[in-house]
């Protein structure tokens, strides 16, 4: 599993990948986190490659609040 973050305007994104194969992007409802997926994460990871983040202007998550 890789932990990053991606310089966007105003901030930050916070997100992780795991495994190999045809992309898989997993979002978290509005008043979660990306934690949401840990029982999905790496049992999706086994047959692609899985993309979880953090919503901008959660205040849960680990990505930067939305730029005002």
């Amino acid at each position: 599993m890789k932990l990053s973050h991606l310089q966007v305007r105003g901030g930050n994104l916070h997100y992780e990948t795991s495994g190999e194969g045809p992309p898989l992007v997993l979002i978290h409802a509005g008043f979660l986190d990306s934690r949401t997926w840990d029982d999905q994460f790496q049992l999706f990871a086994k047959d692609a490659r899985v993309i979880r983040y953090d919503v901008r202007g959660i205040r849960y998550g680990r990505s930067s609040q939305s730029a005002q």
